[in-house]
């Protein structure tokens, strides 16, 4: 019972955030825009720790999830304001992966998940906090895999 209560939690915020990029896309006054992707980058984390939690009590990781389902493929760092220790003290601290590290346009990508799992069509990059602090997500919905 507790696995369906977590994972109907999960989906009906990643429908929130689904929801709210989409408003996001249409406002045209910055200020008000951010406010909406700062928030949607609040909702991606709490997606982020519900699948966490989901996926520590047994539900198989290639499991895709309803359609709406956002998972987090990468978390970026800006590299004008962070440094790969500081990045990797922050990815520690909020337990998420912070092995390997790419080094690309401006930002430090560490990978959550490999990124053959995802619809290619889907990744959206979230900014995670305020803009000032430099650290996005970009999150996706898993790949659907036919079963034979």
């Amino acid at each position: 019972m507790r696995d369906a209560n977590l994972t109907s939690a999960r989906d009906v915020v990643s429908q929130t955030l689904e929801k709210l990029l989409g408003i996001a896309d249409q406002i045209e006054n910055t200020k008000t825009r951010m406010l909406y992707l700062r928030a949607a980058g609040h909702i991606a984390e709490a997606i982020d720790v519900l699948h966490s939690v989901t996926e520590s009590q047994g539900n198989p990781p290639n499991n895709p999830g309803p359609r709406g389902t956002l998972h987090t493929q990468s978390i970026l760092f800006d590299r004008g304001k962070w440094t790969p220790i500081k990045a990797r003290k922050w990815l520690k601290e909020h337990k998420k992966r912070y092995g390997k590290l790419e080094v690309k346009e401006g930002f430090l990508h560490f990978r959550q998940r490999d990124p053959s799992r995802f619809d290619s069509s889907s990744f959206k990059t979230v900014t995670i906090g305020d803009e000032s602090d430099g650290v996005k997500m970009v999150m996706g919905h898993y790949r659907v895999v036919p079963q034979a």
